[in-house]
């Protein structure tokens, strides 16, 4: 498999990466010439970190210069957040009653990993 030339790539498929990857949104590859030979593509994803993705999920982009240069730009804007597990921010209420009105169906368990017949309960 050749190793992708291009510096970024589409997203056009984000089946079971749905919280790692957005529809139609360019991404920074990172050159693996590894994981290409297993149709992989390693790509700054929405965590902000460098993580391995299917090739066949992206269809890879060239861009002007100036263009990959103002993408590139933006990349580095990314707002990163540390959870202090020992003083989680707090609820407002308004966020706690969507929350309590939000039904078990329109939670996306994609990214979840697999529980091996761990049911999952509300408490």
């Amino acid at each position: 498999m050749k190793v992708a030339a291009k510096a970024f790539a589409l997203c056009i498929d984000n089946t079971g990466y749905g919280a790692s990857l957005i529809l139609a949104k360019v991404y920074r590859i990172i050159s693996d010439p590894t994981a290409a030979k297993d149709d992989l593509v390693r790509i700054v994803d929405e965590s902000g970190e460098d993580y391995l993705h299917p090739k066949n999920y992206f269809v890879f982009v060239d861009f002007p210069s100036a263009v990959g240069k103002k993408i590139l730009a933006l990349e580095t804007r990314t707002v990163r957040f540390t959870l202090d597990p020992k003083r989680p921010p707090r609820l407002t209420k308004k966020a706690k009653a969507r929350l309590a009105r939000l039904a078990d169906k329109d939670i996306d368990l994609t990214d979840l990993p697999a529980t091996y017949g761990v049911a999952w309960k509300r408490g």
